[in-house]
């Protein structure tokens, strides 16, 4: 979450979303901050998904497999959005 919070460039958003993981329930807190700022919650999405796909390629790599990246016909990732 920090390296997302490093991208944005709203300063009190930033700040709202640095008090927001501290702690336990960091998560939480986060996603809350993050409902009353549409686009950078859509980026937050965006940025994650990008990092769980980046590591999944690098854990498959390692283990001596090549991923295929197909096409998708949905955006999954905006599609994960509308589970928070």
């Amino acid at each position: 979450m920090k390296d997302f919070i490093d991208t944005v460039t709203n300063e009190t958003l930033q700040k709202l979303l640095c008090v927001a993981i501290d702690g336990r329930g960091a998560f939480g807190r986060f996603k809350d901050v993050l409902r009353d700022y549409e686009v950078e919650r859509q980026n937050w999405f965006d940025f994650s998904g990008n990092r769980e796909l980046t590591r999944v390629a690098e854990w498959l790599e390692s283990n001596g497999l090549t991923p295929e990246l197909k096409e998708v016909p949905i955006n999954w990732l905006s599609l994960s959005s509308s589970f928070i």
